[in-house]
């Protein structure tokens, strides 16, 4: 499996998560093919979008400033995490 970066607004890098995970339930929750702000500390999804610039703008009219941004797959995070 090909592990897949996510990106914060401040270009920080974080590997995809363990299975079983809070993350990966998380992540497993958002719609497929869409970018999905995360907030700083991975605990909430604060916004979705179809970009992933559209998402940084989301999260920050959320009050999120530095969110984690992590693209899903069109097949979702579930096939993809298998």
């Amino acid at each position: 499996m090909t592990n897949v970066p996510a990106q914060s607004a401040s270009n920080q890098v974080s590997m995809e998560p363990e299975t079983g995970s809070r993350l990966t339930e998380l992540l497993a929750s958002a719609p497929p093919g869409k970018w999905v702000a995360l907030s700083f500390d991975e605990t909430r999804i604060v916004a979705v979008a179809d970009t992933f610039g559209d998402a940084a703008r989301a999260a920050e009219l959320e009050g999120e400033t530095e969110p984690v941004i992590w693209p899903i797959p069109r097949s979702g995070w579930r096939a993809m995490s298998l």
